[in-house]
């Protein structure tokens, strides 16, 4: 009886475990979408887009380049020559609305479409 309960529980744990999970590409999609820079901007949106497991940064049309993830939570660092800091703002229900981008020390603000 002892092994049959023990093995229920470790059956429980593993599957908990496994549905849990979600793949690196899944937890990119949330950051996907277009942002609308806010008044003062050199540049009106700012584009995240998915590639090849990586999301990718691209303000109008100048070309995208990659974001690469840092250690804070929702931050991530462009590829560009202006080596960009981007930060996700989420909502009181853990939902991305928007973005601020620290920029050669200027601060930019977008809000999520």
């Amino acid at each position: 009886m002892k092994k049959l309960i023990f093995s229920f529980i470790i059956m429980c744990v593993a599957s908990n475990f496994l549905f849990a999970q979600t793949s690196s590409s899944d937890s990119l999609q949330q950051y996907v979408g277009t942002y609308k820079m806010k008044d003062g901007s050199p540049f009106e949106a700012y584009k995240i887009t998915m590639s090849e497991g990586s999301i990718l940064g691209e303000a109008d049309a100048y070309g995208a380049n990659k974001l690469i993830k840092q250690a804070s939570v929702d931050k991530f660092q462009s590829t560009s020559s202006y080596g960009a800091i981007i930060t996700f703002i989420r909502n009181a229900e853990k939902k991305i609305i928007g973005l601020k981008m620290d920029i050669q020390g200027t601060v930019l603000l977008a809000d999520k479409l």
